[in-house]
Order: C-alpha cells, then structure tokens, then sequence
C-alpha cells in the first residue's frame, strides 16, 4: 500500500480489495450491496481500508487521463512494465478464482483496469503525499493549518486525518467533529470523507459532525456537494445533494439522505465558542456531544428517551451539570455514581 496510508492486516486489505473490485463490477444485487454495508460495520479498519481504496481510485482515474498516464500505459505492453501488470493480474485472478464472491466476467474485466493502472500510478509516484493525523481529548479544541492555508477546528475527542498532492485534498473524519474553511482552490478539490458520506468543495466554510452512527453536514458559507460513497460504482446513484449557506443535511449509516433543513450560524458556532446549542434535538445526541466534553460518562438507561426533543444552551465548562439542567424540563431522573458517572433515566409516573 502507498506510504502514508494507514497499514492494515493482509486479510482486511484482501476483503477490502474484493468488495471493491465487486462494487465497480456494475452489475451489483441488493443483497450484495447489503452484505458489503454488514462487512463495514463490523469494524473501523474495514471502513478505513475501503476509504482508501477508494482514494486511489479517484487518483487512477485522473492518472490515466492524463499523458503521462497514456504514456504509461503504452508502456506496459513492453519489458518489465508488461510482466508486471501481467503478475498483478494473474494474482488477483488466482485470488478471486478462490473467493466466496467468485470471478464475475464484470469483476475480471474490473480486476485487469484496477491491475494496470495501479502498478501505472504506484510506479509514477515518487512522492506519495503522507498523511497527518491529528486526534483531541475529552473538552480539547484543536485549530489545525492545512499545507494549502485551508484550517480545520477540530472538536473534542475527535480525531481525522490530512493529505494532498497537486490535485486533490483529502480529509477523512474519523471521529467527532470539525468545522472546515477552506482555502479557494478550483484547481484542486476538496474532499471530506466521514463514515459513507462525501464531502466535495472547492473553497467554503462548513461543519461535519460524526455521532450516534449518523452523519450532519451544515454549511456557513458558500456551496457543498454532499453523496454517499457507498454509490460508487452504481450507475443508478442520485445526484449530490447541493447545500448552501444556512442548510444542514443528516444521514444515518448504510440510509438514505435525511430532507434538507434550516440552521442557524448560532447553532453552527457555538462549540467553537465554548457553548453546546441546541434546537428541538434528540436526547441521545445531546448527551453523545456532552460526553466529548465531560470528563466522566452520561448514560442513557432507558432507550425510549433516546428520541426525546430537546432545546437548550450549556457552557462547555458547565457541562457536569447538564444533567441537572435538563432533569428541570424532561420526565428524567439523574443517579449520580463515583468516577463522574451520570445515568439517566425514566421518571417514574405518579
């Protein structure tokens, strides 16, 4: 794997490679697209070998558009370009032929571009971009400045990784939460990956949060494009979803785009001011942001108070008595326990 990319076990590298080689195949079942969302989640490190996949495949393609990459690829046909192409495909052929998925003509076909254009790309990279990650504690806000000038507020406990090179940036939100300004680059796009969810801009100002298995994009200023990565590969896959300043979308693992709805720069700021916000939100989204910035745990003890609405505004360094707060408005009761241990739960009925 290109040096910078996060290392991961053989094994997950070859169940990565195979899932997505079958997504690209273009003739994909339900079932299959199922069973590739049950692979992501049962681990981060499937997810992030995925997602790299799937970076190196968006530089193939404009690789092999470009002279250099037709110059490459005329290459092959000669010497020692041409056995080594010649050895990726028959390994991946041998590998397949073994697979539960099988050696689709589609997959072959997908298998012998993947093949040479990657050793094309491998071999022309002298310098592969190296990635940075950066990560935050419990209630530490950390401002990042990108190469480009673009910066990065990164939340608390949150963690992301950074790359680039002459035609893209890339980020990778792994945790948590982080607003972006972005430096206007049309030249070079702007990519934010979190969880299935894809981010593309060329130069503006918004915020992507990762939390209770869903994704929320809300912009500040300018244009967004937002998809879902999991399209990739399928040719019935719906048009990004345009968001300007003021709007916010929101979308839940392995689901389908929420509607498009209104934000205010109040609540978009907050965080980064030292304030939690919230309008009409759902409890165990409430209590997931507080826990980044408690040093100790809040529990919710009854699930049906999951989706209870909420309204309210908290200093983050009066997070602890949020519970409190809340227990004021909300038919809950707070059992505090050693270790700052908060649980939540039902108020019994009278």
């Amino acid at each position: 794997m290109q040096s910078g990319f996060t290392q991961h076990s053989e094994q997950i590298n070859e169940e990565a490679s195979e899932w997505f080689t079958l997504m690209q195949a273009g003739s994909v079942s339900d079932q299959e697209r199922q069973q590739l969302q049950l692979w992501l989640a049962v681990d981060d490190e499937h997810r992030d070998a995925y997602q790299q996949l799937e970076v190196i495949w968006s530089d193939l393609a404009e690789l092999s558009e470009s002279p250099d990459g037709k110059s490459l690829r005329q290459s092959s046909s000669t010497g020692f370009l041409s056995q080594f192409f010649s050895e990726i495909k028959e390994s991946s052929r041998r590998f397949f032929a073994g697979s539960a998925i099988g050696l689709r003509p589609q997959i072959a076909m997908a298998i012998s571009f993947i093949a040479i254009f990657a050793g094309a790309f491998y071999l022309s990279q002298t310098n592969p971009p190296t990635i940075a990650v950066y990560t935050t504690q419990t209630g530490e806000i950390m401002t990042i400045t990108l190469e480009d000038g673009s910066q990065i507020t990164l939340g608390a406990k949150s963690t992301l990784k950074a790359w680039s090179d002459e035609t893209e940036r890339h980020v990778v939100l792994e945790a948590g939460q982080a607003f972006f300004v972005v430096t206007q680059d049309p030249q070079r796009p702007f990519w934010v990956d979190a969880e299935d969810t894809r981010i593309k801009v060329v130069g503006t100002r918004f915020d992507v949060l990762r939390s209770q298995g869903r994704i929320r994009v809300a912009v500040s200023e300018g244009v967004v494009n937002v998809s879902s990565s999991t399209d990739s590969g399928n040719s019935s896959a719906k048009a990004p979803l345009v968001l300007t300043k003021g709007l916010q979308v929101v979308k839940a693992h392995s689901q389908g785009f929420q509607a498009v709805s209104a934000i205010s720069e109040l609540e978009l700021a907050a965080w980064r001011q030292g304030r939690l916000f919230y309008r009409n939100a759902n409890l165990e989204d409430v209590i997931s942001d507080a826990n980044r910035y408690f040093n100790g745990k809040i529990t919710l003890e009854a699930p049906e108070l999951a989706g209870m609405k909420v309204t309210v505004a908290v200093s983050i360094d009066q997070i602890a008595f949020l519970p409190d707060m809340l227990s004021q408005t909300l038919p809950i009761t707070i059992r505090k326990e050693t270790g700052n241990q908060i649980k939540i739960s039902a108020r019994d009925s009278d």
